[in-house]
C-alpha cells in the first residue's frame, strides 16, 4: 500500500528541546512507479463517478467501448491488448475489435476514430508497436493512473487532478539523466 510514515515532534517552547514524539501513518496518493491514485474497484472495469461521457457518444457505441475495455484492458496499463501465439501480449488492431463487436472493419474504424475524437482513446507507442490505450476518466480497472497513460489524457485529467498531482506527474515524465 501507498502509506508514508509521518513523524511528529513536540518541543518545549522554552528550551527547544523535544518532549514527546508520535508516528502516524498516512495514506499517500501518489507513487513514483504508479502514479496518482483515482479510487476503482479491482475487479471491475469503471469510470470516475460526476465525469460524464461526451453527449456525441451513443448508447450502442459507448456499450462496445465498454465491452473492449472489460475484456482487452492490459493491467493498468491502460491498453487494449490480447492473448497471441505463445501467450504472447499483442495490440488491439482495427480487425481484431471488428471481430470481437460483430461489425464491419469499418464500423470498428468509424467507432474508434470517433472515440479518438472524443478523447475517450488515444494512440500510444510501446517498443515500435502501435496500441490503443483508453482513458481512464471513463474505464480504469486500476486505482492509479500511469505516467504514460496521463501524459496520453492529460489535458482532460488535468481537470479533475489537483495541482500537487499535476506537478509531480511533470517531474515523473522528465528524461532521467545519467550520472
Amino acid at each position: 500500500m501507498a502509506y508514508k510514515r509521518v513523524y511528529q515532534a513536540v518541543l518545549d517552547p522554552e528550551t527547544g528541546e523535544i518532549e514527546s514524539t508520535r508516528t502516524t501513518h498516512v495514506f499517500d496518493r501518489w507513487d513514483n512507479a504508479k502514479g496518482y491514485k483515482f479510487y476503482h474497484r479491482r475487479s471491475t472495469v469503471e469510470g470516475v463517478r460526476g465525469i460524464p461521457l461526451p453527449d456525441e457518444i451513443s448508447d450502442q457505441e459507448y456499450g462496445r467501448l465498454c465491452m473492449l475495455a472489460h475484456y482487452f484492458l492490459v493491467g493498468d496499463s491502460g491498453i487494449l491488448g490480447y492473448r497471441g501465439n505463445k501467450n504472447k501480449l499483442m495490440p488491439m488492431d482495427t480487425a481484431k475489435i471488428a471481430e470481437f463487436l460483430s461489425v464491419s472493419e469499418r464500423s470498428a474504424q468509424r467507432l474508434i476514430a470517433k472515440a479518438k475524437r472524443l478523447k475517450l482513446m488515444a494512440d500510444m507507442t510501446i517498443e515500435d508497436h502501435a496500441w490503443l490505450c483508453m482513458n481512464p476518466l471513463y474505464w480504469a480497472a486500476s486505482d492509479w493512473i500511469p505516467v504514460a497513460l496521463y501524459l496520453c489524457f492529460q489535458d482532460e485529467i488535468d481537470k479533475y487532478l489537483p495541482n500537487w498531482a499535476k506537478e509531480k506527474y511533470q517531474l515523473a515524465s522528465l528524461p532521467k539523466l545519467d550520472d
